[in-house]
């Protein structure tokens, strides 16, 4: 079990985000509802030009080139993340600081206001004498689509209500062979395949809704007792028997549509602000980037934008 300190630091950190959230979340909306009426009034078109599928090509093909540069690369690694040069997506690494954080639900409100636009998709289940809570992401990111798979547990006895609750990273002993295949309006954006607590994939300049990316999952549970609480768990969340698949001790679904409510956070108005922002910034990041700038310039553009690149 988790010392004393270590429990106050996670319910303080949970109680400083929340009140954080009474005062951010208020604003974000008032500020998301003025620029909606404003976008309506004036007719601002902001996705009428679409991003150059030519300079995207360019874009990909100079991070590939420019994630060749050795300081780049320690930029990404302190910030918890590695780059697949095969796919061109970056991916968190097996221990970088976001797993000293757990996690909560909170979290999740804080995503929209701090420019994350993603369908969340939370279970729930006791097992092995812990909480557990598998939860699944896809969407935008700031400057990247994503997707992600995170384990959490928290010991002691059931929740009466595991939502509200607050869980830790799981541990290596803990960790489940899971793999996924993002895809965008039906064609593969990239594919991830690990042993781990958060299997997560993000590619840099691509724009798009949560509503266009779908997950295809499977997740290879400890053993048969942990598959059917797991699979109960799917079932609560409201997945029918024909929304997955299992054999042995692993189990296949799709995630698209969400099942479960999602952050009072995603409304139209902050979806649509934000999704603006995220739009420009990928659009600016792709025309940036696809000229035949100097390492150093694509360096310095990189390190400008990171908090936006790779946070979550």
């Amino acid at each position: 079990m988790l010392d004393i300190f270590t429990q106050v630091q996670a319910n303080n950190y949970a109680a400083q985000l929340q009140a954080f959230l009474s005062y951010f979340i208020p604003a974000c909306l008032i500020t998301a509802g003025v620029i909606l009426v404003l976008a309506i009034v004036l007719n601002i078109g902001w996705f009428t030009t679409p991003i150059s599928a030519i300079n995207q090509i360019r874009s990909r093909r100079y991070v590939k080139k420019a994630m060749k540069n050795e300081k780049l690369q320690n930029i990404v690694e302190k910030a918890g993340y590695a780059y697949d040069f095969g796919q061109d997506i970056f991916f968190s690494t097996m221990n970088p600081w976001q797993r000293k954080m757990g996690f909560c639900r909170l979290y999740d409100e804080a995503a929209a206001p701090m420019g994350m636009i993603v369908d969340s998709e939370p279970f729930y289940f006791y097992y092995d004498g812990k909480n557990w809570m598998i939860e699944l992401w896809k969407g935008q990111y700031d400057l990247t689509t994503g997707a992600e798979i995170g384990i959490y547990t928290s010991e002691g006895e059931p929740f009466d209500r595991p939502e509200k609750e607050f869980y830790h990273c799981a541990d290596d002993n803990d960790r489940l062979t899971m793999s996924y295949t993002l895809y965008k309006n039906k064609q593969v954006l990239f594919k991830r395949a690990e042993k781990h607590w958060w299997l997560t994939g993000f590619s840099l300049g691509e724009f798009s809704s949560p509503k266009e990316l779908t997950m295809d999952i499977y997740i290879t549970l400890k053993d048969k007792t942990m598959l059917i609480a797991f699979i109960n768990a799917l079932e609560d969340a409201g997945y029918t028997k024909g929304e997955y698949k299992t054999f042995l001790n692993t189990v296949k679904m799709s995630f698209g549509k969400p099942h479960s409510e999602q952050p009072i956070t995603r409304t139209a108005a902050t979806d649509f602000l934000i999704q603006q922002k995220n739009f420009l910034l990928c659009k600016e990041f792709v025309n940036l980037t696809a000229d035949e700038k100097t390492t150093d310039d694509i360096l310095r553009l990189l390190e400008d934008t990171k908090p936006d690149m790779l946070e979550h």
